[in-house]
Order: C-alpha cells, then structure tokens, then sequence
C-alpha cells in the first residue's frame, strides 16, 4: 500500500510562475540522482484556459527496488488552487 501527503510550495503570488517553476524543476532534477517524467499533459478551464499540468518526480532506493514518487501538480497563476488561507494557523505575516 503507498500513501501520500499534500504539500504546498509558498511564494508570493506576483513573482509566481508556472513556466519558471517548471523550469526550476527541471534544471533541480537534471541536477540531482533522479528521474524527471513529464508528459506535457495540459489540463484547461471550460473557457479554455490553461488551468494545470503535472509531472513525476521518482527516486529509486539505494537498499532495493523501491522506488519514491513525488508528484508535482503546478497551477496557473490564476487557478483557485494557488490561493493559500492558513497564514495564522502557520505563524505567517500577511502583509509580506
């Protein structure tokens, strides 16, 4: 049985971009001893706009055959999902 846990990568809205963290994530795994799966599998809004893709991130183990997945969902600028609401559960400043 696998199982997962959610994550979230913060950063200011205005600086973010997917096209950048796409390519950060790209020069990170051409860097390190793993593999980079991306299909270029695009999903869109109804309206036809570019809504979010998803890569795999995988890692063999050095003790055997299993392998680590971590998978990598990134949002457009726009998509709800991007939106962040727990900054006092967390201890953050808002006004940052």
């Amino acid at each position: 049985m696998k199982m997962g846990t959610s994550a979230v990568i913060l950063t200011k809205k205005d600086k973010y971009s997917p096209e950048q963290l796409l390519a950060d994530i790209i020069v990170t795994a051409f860097h390190s001893d793993v593999a980079l799966y991306f299909y270029n599998n695009k999903t869109y809004t109804n309206e036809g706009t570019f809504q979010y893709t998803t890569l795999n991130i995988n890692r063999k183990s050095s003790t055997g055959d299993k392998e680590s997945s971590f998978i990598f969902h990134i949002h457009s600028i726009s998509s709800p999902s991007t939106e962040f609401y727990y900054h006092e559960d967390l201890g953050l400043d808002t006004s940052e």
